[in-house]
């Protein structure tokens, strides 16, 4: 893209506005992984900045940074679960997170470790829930080297959600083809004047 896809206008707003103002409604503690160190110009947002342990190696890092940032901010020292959301995806809501949550909640008896939609086919591990027992499995990939998120996903517990499935929640009021365009990223330049045009009719 050639500039930080995060703080690129849209409406109102910027891009990372808008997704931090969509978690917040369905979380009480939002974070924002920011790589190397403090960001300023993410500052007047008013939420936590959490730096990576491991600068430099990718999203997997940023994940970690979240989970160990939420871990270490609960008062037992156990976080439970946390909410990833990447900052290029600006079409997500509010009501696509509350019903991840409660995927989230029903597994606290099972083995699942982690909460992942697969979308038209397509694994994002990024817009996901995770569990921060999955943070020594984070922390021994980075530390080999290993950046690939699929290959985190095949050490770990993962109950896999559809689109269809979400649909069908009765705490979602969206259909298939717009829970599908949540999904979307901007990648190019083109990728962000078509949501620009989306969000600002």
């Amino acid at each position: 893209m050639g500039t930080d896809k995060a703080l690129l206008p849209l409406g109102e707003a910027n891009v990372i506005q808008v997704i931090a103002s969509e978690l917040a409604g369905a979380v009480d503690d939002v974070r924002i992984a920011v790589g190397k160190g403090y960001r300023e110009e993410y500052a007047e947002l008013g939420y936590t900045q959490a730096a990576d342990v491991y600068p430099g190696c990718g999203p997997l890092a940023g994940l970690h940074a979240g989970l160990t940032a939420h871990r270490g901010a609960s008062s037992s020292g156990e976080g439970g679960w946390s909410l990833s959301v990447p900052c290029d995806t600006p079409l997500v809501r509010t009501e696509l997170f509350k019903v991840l949550i409660q995927y989230a909640e029903l597994q606290e008896n099972s083995c699942y470790q982690a909460i992942v939609p697969v979308i038209e086919g397509q694994t994002h591990p990024l817009i996901a829930l995770y569990h921060d027992c999955v943070i020594p499995v984070l922390e021994q990939q980075l530390e080999t080297g290993r950046r690939r998120v699929m290959d985190f996903l095949s050490q770990i517990s993962v109950r896999y959600v559809t689109e269809h499935e979400l649909a069908a929640d009765a705490g979602m009021p969206w259909t298939v083809s717009d829970i599908s365009e949540m999904f979307t990223n901007m990648n190019q330049m083109e990728d962000y004047e078509r949501i620009k045009k989306r969000c600002c009719q």
